[in-house]
């Protein structure tokens, strides 16, 4: 039994040495594309996606350079389809209409205002004194 941070720690080496491209392009020629870890499995089947391959040669040429990688940077990217899917199934469901972003509504004794909850700061801010002094 290894122990899941001895296979993440060994994962990071595989994919932060410089060689994440040609590594990947190994482990699949070995037959070895799956199985290791759970997550390097996500990482090999997504490393030809384009976003995910340009992270990989990124990282390759950060090493190259002797600059400093970050194993959040890769994740970040690999999940992302992850993330950018999810929530726009979650906002589909709420709203039924996929991509349209919440509203923050308020409401005051004679109207009624609406501004998406991806606004600035700045323009939530105002609406909401928009909306305070309209009543």
């Amino acid at each position: 039994d290894v122990p899941q941070s001895r296979l993440f720690d060994e994962m990071l080496k595989l994919l932060q040495t410089g060689h994440a491209i040609a590594t990947i392009a190994q482990l699949r020629k070995l037959g070895l594309a799956r199985g290791i870890y759970p997550l390097l499995d996500v990482i090999v089947e997504r490393a030809d996606q384009p976003f995910v391959k340009a992270a990989l040669q990124d990282t390759d040429r950060r090493v190259a350079e002797g600059k400093p990688v970050a194993p959040s940077f890769l994740l970040a990217c690999v999940l992302w389809a992850d993330v950018r899917d999810g929530w726009a199934q979650r906002l589909e469901g709420r709203h039924g209409q996929r991509g349209q972003p919440p509203s923050r509504r308020c409401r005051t004794r004679s109207t009624t205002c609406s501004t998406p909850a991806s606004a600035t700061s700045r323009a939530a801010a105002s609406s909401a004194a928009t909306c305070a002094r309209s009543g």
